[in-house]
């Protein structure tokens, strides 16, 4: 079974599939975990097992944290803007102070 033909196999699913294992040279196991959902196959993560250990790393898509960050500081810099350029709706005040005599 190949990669391409796990969609159909899942139909309007959501599902972890690991995929074969990779032995390296150093004897670690690598198990490679893709997340199926309708048409799509997605890289979910790995598990790596050295001897009776086993670690999972997820996969981290860095490219949609930085849009995220982007996105919050222009938001943020949008509505700073807005607060600091727009009258407040209560009418001016102002205390004038006179000493007398």
């Amino acid at each position: 079974m190949t990669l391409h033909q796990l969609p159909g196999l899942f139909p309007g699913a959501t599902e972890r599939v690991l995929g074969d294992p990779i032995v390296t040279s150093e004897g670690a196991t690598v198990l490679p975990v893709f997340r199926v959902r309708g048409d799509s196959v997605t890289a979910a993560g790995v598990f790596l097992v050295r001897g009776e250990r086993a670690t999972w790393t997820p996969v981290v898509d860095a490219d949609r944290i930085a849009l995220i960050g982007v996105a919050t500081g222009f938001v943020a810099a949008a509505l700073t803007c807005l607060a600091m350029l727009r009258r407040p709706p209560w009418p001016n005040t102002s205390i004038t102070i006179t000493k007398t005599g």
